[in-house]
């Protein structure tokens, strides 16, 4: 059983250290990024291979190439790797103009609309994926270009676009934006750096709506009762609270640089912040990670802005500290005004019997008085910082640090969390579970939240059972032309009856439009 603990152990070990390896080893020859073990050093070029080296690598004794690149100049071949950079195939860096842009936008200034279908998985890093069928038809390029669009961008109405989410999470991403000046400044860049482009007028106005991104909200099923909704991403901790992972901790190095494990108080905030806009109840994985990386954006904005006498050597940040971004705090894009004390609202010591009800008073006490006139708080106690709500007769705590199975405090490879509680009685021993009941000082600090700057998309404080399928959008959605593949067993064309065949690619054309 000890052997196969330490197996188990290594291979962990192993795991963890082949995911956490990237490719940062470039070829010399098509600067393609490699693994460190996909790359070969100290290769010696043959001397075929020195004819057509560009002199900066030629005059080297030895290249690092990749095992397409290895094999290449190792051999007698007289001309470089199609994929050698020097072969017009390193495109350059993508300029700010088309990297900004979002894939809304993108589809906007495209000159030929491809239709597909695209999924998203589902998680902060989710990626995309194609699904479904790609059908492709040999075709006159002249007669294509013929048809473009000659004016650009076309507008919103016309993109073909539509998104069809179950939730409301990505509502008030950068995902779906379309901002009209960032579009105008691609296009003129498109026309005046790419030949395909040259042809293009300006259609100074286009109609660029954000809405007509036609967004078709699914509800969840059987969501008759508002509580059903409320345990979707909740896990049972015990029969009085429920609990929420995120995907890692404030002290992961990967995710968060040099500020990883110093911005539990910037955290706090940030969920206070999104409590404002969506009731904690209806939080999951994916939005608990985009609390924690705005707040780390909120912690680097707090701390470039302090003066060194205001920020002491360990870059600990008190509530005292958020005095710089109160007037005006961007997050989860929206513009937020906050409200705190200079100096603590309650405090005392852990240790209940050392605190006299004046100068200090016991943590239960200062709970109840903050969410007498209050909705939310931070709770810092050992150098660490801890959010503190009350939403829907429910209340929550929320810790950044790392956290285990039911909450309690774990090692590195533990995960922030946010914990519901039914009572006031069990968030005061979640509260005191992490903070410890020894003679140490805590202070409590509330922390009211206004709403200044309007929501990018429809409100998203609403609860996803109150959101009607909206069947008039779907019978507005623009036709899409789409082509499918026939039956296996069904007679198939003959080629020649289709095409006019020709040796020369180039010369193939479509003898008439293809019908079954």
């Amino acid at each position: 059983m000890r052997l196969h603990r330490q197996s188990l152990a290594i291979d962990k070990q192993a795991f963890d250290e082949a995911i956490n390896e990237y490719p940062n080893q470039v070829c010399e020859v098509c600067r393609k990024c490699c693994m460190e073990k996909q790359i070969s050093r100290n290769v010696y070029p043959s001397i075929n291979a020195r004819g057509y080296l560009p002199a900066c690598l030629a005059q080297k004794d030895s290249l690092k190439l990749c095992s397409r690149c290895k094999t290449h100049l190792s051999s007698n071949k007289n001309n470089p790797p199609s994929k050698a950079y020097w072969n017009k195939m390193d495109p350059g860096t993508i300029p700010d103009e088309l990297s900004d842009l979002t894939d809304v936008e993108k589809r906007l200034l495209a000159r030929v609309i491809v239709y597909v279908k695209i999924i998203r998985y589902e998680g902060r890093w989710g990626q995309y994926g194609f699904k479904g069928q790609a059908i492709l038809f040999a075709q006159d390029l002249h007669e294509v270009t013929e048809k473009l669009p000659n004016m650009l961008p076309r507008s919103t109405q016309d993109c073909g676009m539509v998104v069809i989410t179950e939730n409301l999470e990505n509502i008030t991403t950068r995902e779906f934006e379309v901002n009209r000046d960032r579009v105008y400044r691609a296009l003129r860049w498109l026309i005046a750096n790419n030949p395909l482009y040259q042809d293009v007028m300006i259609d100074e106005e286009a109609c660029l709506e954000q809405d007509d991104v036609i967004r078709v909200e699914q509800r969840l099923p059987e969501q008759t009762e508002n509580n059903q909704v409320r345990r979707v991403c909740y896990e049972e901790a015990n029969n009085v609270s429920r609990i929420l992972h995120g995907s890692w901790h404030q002290g992961y190095v990967s995710i968060f640089g040099r500020s990883s494990g110093k911005q539990c108080c910037a955290m706090a905030l940030a969920n206070i912040l999104r409590a404002h806009i969506l009731d904690p109840h209806l939080w999951s994985r994916s939005i608990l990670d985009y609390n924690m990386l705005d707040g780390d954006h909120i912690y680097n904005k707090i701390v470039s802005l302090l003066t060194v006498a205001e920020l002491d050597d360990s870059e600990y940040l008190e509530v005292a500290n958020f005095h710089v971004i109160r007037d005006e705090l961007m997050a989860f894009n929206t513009a937020f005004k906050i409200t705190h004390e200079a100096n603590p609202s309650w405090c005392g010591s852990l240790q209940d019997k050392m605190n006299d009800g004046i100068q200090g008073k016991t943590l239960a006490i200062a709970l109840d008085a903050l969410f007498t006139d209050h909705r939310g708080g931070i709770l810092i106690a050992n150098s660490s910082a801890y959010g503190v709500l009350n939403y829907n007769n429910k209340y929550y705590f929320t810790n950044s640090h790392s956290c285990g199975k039911k909450g309690a405090a774990a090692g590195n490879e533990g995960k922030a969390c946010v914990i519901e509680c039914d009572t006031f009685a069990e968030l005061h021993r979640v509260c005191k579970r992490a903070t410890g009941s020894g003679n140490k000082q805590y202070s409590l600090d509330y922390i009211d939240v206004e709403l200044i700057g309007q929501l990018a998309q429809q409100d998203i404080n609403n609860p996803l059972e109150n959101l009607a399928f909206n069947y008039e959008n779907v019978t507005n959605i623009p036709q899409i032309h789409t082509s499918c593949m026939m039956p296996i067993d069904y007679a198939q064309p003959a080629e020649e009856d289709v095409l006019e065949v020709s040796d020369n690619i180039n010369e193939i054309r479509r003898k008439q439009e293809i019908t079954w």
